[in-house]
């Protein structure tokens, strides 16, 4: 269990004030808030290689072929050897679920051991409950089309990705559509911006581009506003951001 899983099991909020959904599981939600989108292209090619892998013990071994990988992630070797160090200082914090006096708190790296062979091959070893992570990664986001997340330039994109994927994910006689506040939008983005303005500057606008250009799902966006709270331009302050769902067909998805 990991530590966000873990406060929400032992509290109970006085208030509630808002209906903030987790879009994406734990090991992506760490890795977007402490790695660049380099490192999520190699942890998503992890995941399309997991089948491969041997286990042994508490460990998995799994060789993955490097001419392949930077192929299809579109980095060069250097960056690739630089991000791969960053991987491995990553570290996943687990807390043990054990009742009495045998609860505990775990730091794993994520990459424990890594070694690139001259023959262009690269060996990892991990622990099997990042692996287990990592597997849920790839059962969670088939449905995203990895052939066009590694042409993106950023990791907010990679973030609305799985925001428009668990908005499609709505029953059939609900409209695809979420409404969320600046904090609600600061939280999911781990972002700070003060207004919708930055917001929209910041990343409504440049993530649209991208998703237009090379996902087979993006968005509409636009603005509720409270007339008797004025912006410091005397105009309407924005209140919330409203997300519609749009299926981009000019893209076709593909699976794993």
């Amino acid at each position: 269990m990991l530590p966000s899983d873990y406060l929400k099991s032992i509290s109970t909020p006085v208030v509630k004030t808002s209906n903030l959904v987790k879009i994406s599981n734990s090991l992506i939600e760490s890795f977007i808030k402490k790695n660049n989108l380099t490192t999520l292209k190699i942890l998503f090619y992890i995941s399309r290689s997991c089948d491969s892998v041997v286990k042994n013990g508490d460990l998995v071994n799994l060789r993955l072929n490097i001419k392949d990988l930077l192929s299809y992630t579109n980095i060069d070797i250097n960056t690739f050897k630089r991000n791969l160090s960053v991987i491995q200082k990553t570290l996943i914090t687990f807390v043990s679920t054990s009742e009495g006096d045998a609860r505990y708190v775990e730091n794993v790296s994520v990459i424990p051991y890594s070694k690139i062979e001259y023959g262009g091959f690269l060996e990892l070893k991990l622990f099997t409950n990042i692996y287990n992570l990592i597997v849920d990664v790839k059962n969670k986001f088939t449905v995203i089309d990895l052939d066009n997340l590694m042409k993106l330039n950023s990791k907010h994109s990679c973030r609305m990705i799985q925001l428009l994927e668990y908005i499609e994910g709505f029953s059939s006689n609900i409209p695809k559509r979420k409404v969320y506040s600046l904090l609600e939008f600061n939280l999911m983005f781990d972002t700070n911006y003060k207004n919708f303005y930055e917001l929209e500057r910041k990343i409504l606008i440049p993530v649209k581009s991208e998703l237009d250009e090379f996902s087979s799902l993006t968005f509409l966006y636009s603005f509720n506003y409270d007339k008797v709270l004025k912006s410091s331009a005397g105009r309407p302050r924005a209140v919330s951001v409203v997300l519609d769902l749009k299926s981009n067909r000019t893209r076709q998805m593909k699976l794993f």
